[in-house]
């Protein structure tokens, strides 16, 4: 008699491919950017006009990286109005 086959348990690790990597490492820079006091003014404002103010590059590099630009934007704006609240997020280790 055959043995019954086992299934692979479910991953909730979403592998995503080298584009959609590198689209989200370009949002997730631009929201530091615009969310971080100590840096130079005019990185942080160009960072803020690439996430609120550029709608085209927004929409590419949140369709590259398959996030909704109005998610983006919305976390995004939440952290650029209060900034202090961001230097209490956690940091991920660069791999």
């Amino acid at each position: 008699m055959l043995k019954p086959t086992r299934q692979p348990k479910s991953s909730l690790v979403v592998r995503l491919d080298p584009h959609q990597e590198l689209a989200r490492a370009v949002l997730a820079q631009a929201v530091a950017d615009a969310c971080n006091l100590t840096i130079d003014e005019r990185e942080r404002l160009a960072a803020a006009a690439f996430l609120f103010k550029g709608a085209e590059v927004l929409w590419f590099w949140c369709a590259m990286g398959g996030l909704d630009p109005h998610v983006v934007r919305r976390f995004a704006r939440q952290l650029f109005d209060h900034p202090q609240e961001f230097e209490l997020l956690p940091t991920l280790a660069a791999s």
